[in-house]
């Protein structure tokens, strides 16, 4: 998968199961999904955990936070270095 694939499938994960009130549209690159309070503890797991089993890689403890879940991009750029490892 490519850095676009993933992208929307995480938007879609998101929207599906975490988000489903929101408009799909309202949910851009610049999106600060921590920061803004968008993503509390248990959808970060929930994330987490799509993550992993969807792209097949391993997330660790430390790297639930802000700097690697806050946006669409840093999201895709943590799954990316995960598959390059």
């Amino acid at each position: 998968m490519n850095k676009d694939e993933i992208k929307r499938s995480v938007k879609t994960f998101m929207i599906e199961e975490l988000l489903p009130s929101e408009d799909p549209d309202s949910l851009t690159d610049q999106t600060q999904f921590v920061s803004d309070g968008i993503l509390d503890s248990l959808a970060s797991l929930k994330l987490v955990s799509h993550l992993e089993e969807s792209f097949g890689v391993k997330i660790e403890a430390h790297e639930v936070d802000v700097d690697h879940l806050d946006t669409l991009d840093s999201i895709v750029d943590l799954v990316l270095s995960k598959r390059r490892d």
